[in-house]
């Protein structure tokens, strides 16, 4: 068994190397890759990682021209990992999480061996809120949801570039969250404790099984950032794929390192993540609108 942990690097190289490092300190009773993909950094950090692994021979980069953004830059880990290195498990990882538990590989064999999914996601830890972050929903958006997710962000751009965002934003999200009558919301924090079945797994650490890398090329591509999580699970919806989320694997996550060294500042950070959050929301309402768009980007040999 070959297991390739496929780390997505943009900017950040402590983070990046901390991540490496979690890896390297876990036990390993199979071979395994760590492959890291410079998604087009231009401080010189790939390069660096690069130089400061060198003595590894199980240890690549793979250094981009440009920013492909999430999914492209993911899909080329993927794209490596199953056709130039015949990994059995592919193992996206965002750079700023990090591995503490020692036997998480001989788990994640275990666990395969006895539920036989398609994609797992781990309880993923976060270091900023102490929060759970899988799973993230027990079900997918829908159409009519996709579409006030784009009207949203739109309204949310506007105010933005007004400077009045923050209060009136503030405001919007305490009343929602104390009048709201549905208390999924309020209770997912409790789901982490169980193992679940067919849930919207976090896009910080996604582990596809071979189940899963038989069929498919990598994950849908046409996003730049974020929703990438939602579209999988649309997608897992409409192929049998089965997404399992267990606790018995554990991660911890900083969150947003990338994005944070990228945008200036908190307002330009937002604004940042409210203009590709609508352009991938736009992305999903076409292939709920058209399934062969999916089919056509990620299902090996599809015509």
């Amino acid at each position: 068994m070959k297991t390739t942990f496929v780390i997505l690097h943009f900017l950040s190289y402590e983070d990046t190397c901390e991540c490496i490092d979690s890896i390297l300190n876990c036990k390993f009773d199979t071979d395994h890759e760590i492959l890291v993909i410079d998604n087009g950094s231009k401080n010189g950090s790939g390069e660096k990682i690069k130089a400061k692994y060198n003595y590894c021979p199980n240890i690549e980069v793979l250094i981009l021209n440009k920013n492909l953004g999430f999914a492209k830059g993911n899909n080329v880990g993927f794209d490596y990992a199953k056709n130039k290195l015949n990994s059995n498990f592919i193992i996206l990882l965002n750079n700023d999480i990090i591995i503490k538990q020692k036997d998480f590989i001989h788990n994640l064999y275990h666990k395969y061996d006895e539920q036989k999914f398609h994609v797992l996601g781990p309880n993923i830890i976060s270091l900023k809120d102490g929060l759970h972050q899988n799973p993230q929903k027990i079900t997918p958006i829908t159409k009519k949801e996709v579409q006030r997710l784009i009207f949203k962000y739109s309204i949310y751009q506007i105010l933005n570039r007004l400077n009045i965002e923050t209060p009136i934003l503030n405001l919007y999200r305490s009343l929602k969250y104390f009048l709201s009558t549905d208390d999924t919301e309020k209770n997912r924090k409790n789901l982490w404790l169980t193992e679940l079945e067919d849930v919207q797994l976090h896009g910080s650490c996604l582990i596809f099984s071979p189940d899963y890398i038989s069929k498919y090329k990598g994950i849908y591509s046409k996003t730049f950032l974020y929703m990438e999580e939602d579209i999988l699970f649309y997608i897992a919806r409409k192929e049998n794929i089965r997404m399992l989320y267990t606790p018995e694997l554990e991660v911890f996550h900083k969150e947003d390192s990338s994005t944070d060294k990228l945008c200036r500042s908190e307002r330009d950070k937002r604004f940042f993540i409210y203009k590709h959050t609508k352009n991938s929301a736009r992305e999903l309402t076409k292939i709920m609108k058209d399934e062969d768009l999916y089919k056509k980007d990620i299902i090996d040999n599809y015509y």
